[in-house]
């Protein structure tokens, strides 16, 4: 079967019109009808139908549209793959990452790279579990380092390190000069979560239901900056990761640790179970891996007194 048809029919599929189909794929709009004719002469049903507002689907081009993007992708990977195959210790490093880990990734890339000056570095900030998945399964990132864990056949998830939690205030909020900080003065609080950053969130309302209680949830935001920014204007706290912390340099900030609580998140290690990584991309994964955990969260420099 011609991949190049199959190639026209989905972006005909997904456009819904001919015309706009031939114009993404640069070829007239005859040629186009014509090689989802030859296709269609091939697999021995119609795929098209034509509609008031256009051309749609039939019934069975629906499943040849799901397949036919399976195959597309699987080509793809495979020829991502040899390419990887012949580049043999340069070629490229791609990382899908989360923003906390900004903090001890870079060092680890610039001293990699000095052992491999020509290797090519993608870091590419991916935060929910289907955008993971998706990154994963297209082959755009060698692994993903995230605080989202998964149950699939498909990725093999390793625990990195664990990452401690700390409340975030304002250096102004009246629970900033208290020496000790339990869960019930936080009560009445308004709180600052992620929405992306859910582990963070189930954290927190765990937290609070194990003392039978519910946390005062307030402001929703996409990114732990954010939450940073809003506790700047004093108008709420947040539980935050202890590395988007130390990354977020502001005088009007302080951290502190709940009495009598251990936090953390899992930050884990994901990559592709059946996909080839080059030795120069496993070589590095392996370091990371293998890396003590002071080197990846520094305790004793990011807490603030009580």
């Amino acid at each position: 079967m011609d991949f190049r048809k199959l190639h026209y029919f989905v972006v005909t599929a997904q456009e819904q019109s001919i015309s706009k189909a031939a114009l993404l794929l640069h070829i007239s709009q005859p040629s186009l009808s014509h090689s989802i004719k030859k296709l269609e002469e091939e697999i021995k049903f119609s795929l098209f139908e034509r509609t008031a507002k256009g051309i749609e689907l039939t019934e069975s081009g629906e499943r040849f549209y799901i397949r036919a993007r399976e195959i597309l992708q699987h080509v793809h990977n495979v020829q991502i793959e040899m390419e990887e195959i012949q580049q043999m210790g340069e070629g490229k490093l791609s990382v899908g990452l989360i923003e906390s880990v900004r903090n001890w990734l870079p060092k680890k890339i610039a001293d990699y790279t000095k052992e491999h000056p020509k290797l090519k570095i993608e870091l590419k900030e991916i935060l929910t579990p289907e955008a993971i998945e998706q990154a994963l399964n297209r082959l755009d990132v060698h692994f993903v380092i995230s605080n989202q864990q998964f149950t699939s056949e498909l990725i093999h998830t390793r625990e990195l390190y664990m990452e401690p939690l700390v409340i975030g205030m304002n250096r102004h909020h009246p629970l900033a000069r208290s020496r000790q900080l339990y869960l019930d003065d936080l009560a009445a609080e308004s709180f600052i979560v992620s929405s992306h950053g859910q582990q963070t969130a189930e954290n927190l309302i765990q937290l609070f239901q194990r003392h039978n209680m519910t946390p005062k949830i307030q402001f929703e935001i996409e990114r732990f900056e954010m939450a940073c920014r809003l506790i700047e204007q004093n108008v709420g706290i947040a539980l935050l990761p202890i590395n988007s912390v130390k990354s977020y340099h502001s005088t009007e900030l302080i951290y502190k640790t709940i009495q009598n609580e251990s936090l953390y998140r899992t930050i884990y290690l994901m990559t592709l179970k059946k996909r080839y990584l080059p030795p120069v991309v496993d070589e590095f994964i392996q370091r990371l891996l293998t890396t003590e955990i002071s080197e990846l969260i520094d305790h004793h420099r990011l807490i603030e007194p009580c």
